[in-house]
């Protein structure tokens, strides 16, 4: 989720691509000051698409919190008799 830190997306695993997979989309480019570019990886989320997706969970959590609650009050009226 491009997390400062939080990632094992680093410049030594991006070198080991160019010897063990065939990923020329993500392996380091050289520059002409002899640094290395690393380029966004096609998997990894935008900050509006990782919006998107927190919004998403927090959406499903809240209605499975709500379907638990359901269920929770239907077995209490069902202990107590009021449904059979």
């Amino acid at each position: 989720m491009n997390v400062n830190g939080k990632t094992k997306d680093n410049e030594k695993v991006r070198m080991d691509l160019a010897l063990y997979c065939s990923r020329p989309d993500i392996e380091l480019k050289p520059l002409a000051n002899g640094k290395r570019f690393k380029p966004k990886a096609n998997y990894s989320l935008s900050i509006k698409e990782a919006t998107l997706v927190y919004r998403w969970i927090k959406e499903f959590r809240m209605s499975l919190m709500v379907i638990h609650q359901t269920w929770q009050d239907v077995l209490m009226l069902k202990r107590e008799g009021y449904m059979g």
